[in-house]
Order: structure tokens, then C-alpha cells, then sequence
């Protein structure tokens, strides 16, 4: 997955989490009320059923806020990667702003140092020659 994708999924998770977070914090918090009018006027069987719909709404709850972490995780590691990549293509494009002069006298001495083979050297001029 790209860092563009993980950035768009992540973002899309903190909202999604978000959202169901604050709605089951909001249906927890009115069915808390009605639990508590409940109690107060003697309604036993109202308040059993209040009591269940606040424990639905703490799984909503949990489920949201599960969703939100995940989303931030992924986002966090969207920009990351995005970090490093730059990091990686500023290598690339200062490597190959190098002249051809410069490339040609670090492949002179990796000959001189025999880390190369004269073909290799060769090859590997030619191609730098051709490039100008």
C-alpha cells in the first residue's frame, strides 16, 4: 500500500471511529437519563431495559473508539513512510545531479581500487558518456 492510500485509509478510520465514538457516547448518555427517570419513578422493567441499551452503547463505544485507534495508527505510519520515501528521493535526485565528471572519477577509482573490472568500468562509462 502507498503512503497516499494509507494516509486516505487512515483518515477515513479516525472519522469512521470518531463518529461511531460520539454517537454511542451520546445514545449512552441519553439512555443513562432515561435509566435514571426510570429508577426514580419505581419503572423496574424501564430501567432493565435502559440498563441494556446503555450496555449496547458502551460496545459502540469500545467498537469506535477501536476503529479511531487503528485509523490514527494507520495515518501516523502513512506519514511516516512518506517521511522516509522523501528522505530516499532527495538521495536519488542529489546522486544523480552528480556531473558526468564526478561519476566518472569515482568509477576511475573504484577501478584503480579493483572494485570493478575493466568491462565493468567500461560498460559503466559508456552508458555515463552516452547520458551527457
Amino acid at each position: 500500500m502507498d503512503n497516499r492510500n494509507m494516509k486516505v485509509l487512515g483518515g477515513v478510520g479516525t472519522v469512521i471511529g470518531a463518529g461511531i465514538t460520539i454517537f454511542g457516547k451520546t445514545k449512552y448518555d441519553a439512555a443513562a437519563g432515561q435509566y435514571r427517570v426510570s429508577e426514580e419513578f419505581g419503572h423496574v422493567n424501564s430501567a432493565d431495559i435502559w440498563s441494556g441499551h446503555m450496555s449496547n452503547y458502551k460496545i459502540c463505544i469500545i467498537i469506535g473508539a477501536i476503529v479511531l485507534l487503528i485509523g490514527i495508527i494507520i495515518l501516523i505510519a502513512g506519514f511516516l513512510a512518506a517521511g522516509n520515501s522523501q528522505v530516499n528521493e532527495n538521495e536519488n535526485v542529489k546522486e544523480n545531479n552528480k556531473t558526468a565528471s564526478q561519476r566518472l572519477k569515482e568509477l576511475q577509482e573504484m577501478r584503480n581500487e579493483n572494485l570493478i573490472t575493466q568491462e565493468e568500468f567500461d560498460e559503466k562509462k559508456k552508458q555515463i558518456l552516452e547520458s551527457m
